[in-house]
């Protein structure tokens, strides 16, 4: 068998027409968002961001257990993982009721 070290080989070094990366590439950035694409869990700065609230308050709450089934990765500085769904419902919880 030959040397297959050569450079024509390597996948690194495979070019693309242009056309063809750039259509990809427009497909993903236009491509319509899907709540199955989002991720079942959110950090802590994720969370904070949407309830306007500081990541110390976030990581209060969690321990307060006001977001069933969020958990601290293993190690003594690692971050909490916090259900989607979890704050989707205190969200809907928190949410003023309407005087129909």
């Amino acid at each position: 068998m030959g040397d297959r070290r050569g450079e024509g080989n390597n996948l690194w070094n495979m070019s693309l027409p242009l056309d063809m990366l750039g259509n990809r590439m427009q497909a993903i950035a236009h491509a319509p968002k899907d709540a199955a694409l989002e991720p079942a869990y959110l950090s802590v700065s994720q969370v904070a961001e949407q309830l306007n609230v500081t990541t110390r308050t976030v990581e209060r709450m969690v321990k307060r257990s006001e977001f069933p089934r969020a958990y601290k990765l293993p190690g003594e500085t690692a971050p909490y993982l916090i259900p989607r769904e979890a704050v989707e419902s205190y969200l809907e919880k928190k949410r003023p009721q309407s005087q129909d």
